[in-house]
């Protein structure tokens, strides 16, 4: 994701937001408790890489990498617990 890229955590937020009226109450409570804290981090992480990578030695830049990873499977994990409270979806 480039710097002009990197989305504001209300967009982000409104997003996550428009949930499905069939989640169940622990569903919602994964999705609301975790949606925020990944694209701060997910931010956080862009934003860092965009000022330092050029100056940090290749196991740092590793770092910035698995922080990425990890966010995008968090991501898709929500996503498949979304899909899964669609009945649409089936």
């Amino acid at each position: 994701m480039k710097f002009n890229q990197v989305q504001t955590l209300e967009d982000k937020s409104k997003k996550s937001l428009s949930l499905n009226p069939n989640f169940t109450p622990e569903q919602k409570y994964l999705i609301d408790t975790l949606v925020d804290p990944i694209h701060v981090i997910s931010n956080s992480n862009e934003l860092l890489k965009q000022k330092i990578l050029p100056f940090v030695d290749v196991p740092t830049k590793e770092y910035f990498y698995m922080i990425e990873r990890a966010q995008n499977r968090l991501l898709e994990t929500l996503e498949k617990i979304r899909d899964n409270s669609n009945p649409k979806a089936f």
